[in-house]
Order: C-alpha cells, then structure tokens, then sequence
C-alpha cells in the first residue's frame, strides 16, 4: 500500500498525516464491524422462571440490600431463639416491626426508610 501527501515529509512517504488518515480508517470500519449491546439477545433478560415483572411507586420499593436484609433477618432470628433471663415465652420482636439502620459512625442519624408523597405542584413539574 502506498500513500502520498504534499507536505514536506509527505514527499518521503512518511509522514503524519498519512498516518492519521489511517488510523481514521482503522477506527471507523472497527467501529462499524463491532456489535453494541443492542445487537445481540440483552443479558439482562428476565430468568425463565418469571414471566412478568409487576410495577411498583418508587415508594413501595424496598432499596434495602441483600447484606442488610440478612443481617436484620439475622438479628431477629437470634432475638427470637435465644434464650435471656427473665425473658417471657415468646418473640421479643414481631417478625413485622422494621429494624431500624442503625449507623456505624457514631452521631449520624439512621437513614429514613419513607419517600415522601410528591405534592401536586411536583408532579405537575
């Protein structure tokens, strides 16, 4: 392959700009052969076991992650089954009551679980 330009070091056949024309090239045919993600099945489909996903409010949602609900499930299984002087027959904690997030840096507040209702002006916005 052979390429000339007509500046200085062009007349040498070695010079930069024939280099960025080529590199120009190169980007856009690798550009234009490479597949996006919206070329292929997404990997984020559902598992074959759910059908539907059901909608929610952002307020009915629970963020809550998997290490914090465990530990809470945790913290409660072990208030329920272990045995305390004085204690009555029974669960010390509803299996309903939240637990509240308490923080690890101490004068922090725990976080509130509650999304506030939109008022009526915010959702016209």
């Amino acid at each position: 392959m052979g390429a000339h330009c007509t500046c200085m070091a062009g007349l040498g056949e070695a010079c930069t700009h024939i280099a960025a024309l080529l590199f120009a090239v190169d980007a856009t045919v690798r550009i234009r052969d490479s597949k996006t993600v919206t070329d292929e099945k997404a990997y984020w489909l559902l598992p074959s076991a759910m059908k539907t996903v059901e909608y929610k409010k952002v307020q009915e949602i629970d963020f809550t992650s998997a290490e914090t609900l465990k530990r809470n499930f945790t913290a409660t299984l072990d208030a329920v089954t272990s045995p305390c002087v004085g204690a009555t027959s029974g669960p010390s904690v509803p299996p309903s009551t939240p637990v509240t997030r308490t923080p690890k840096t101490p004068g922090l507040k725990p976080r509130e679980d509650k999304v506030p209702e939109a008022s009526d002006d915010e959702m016209m916005k």
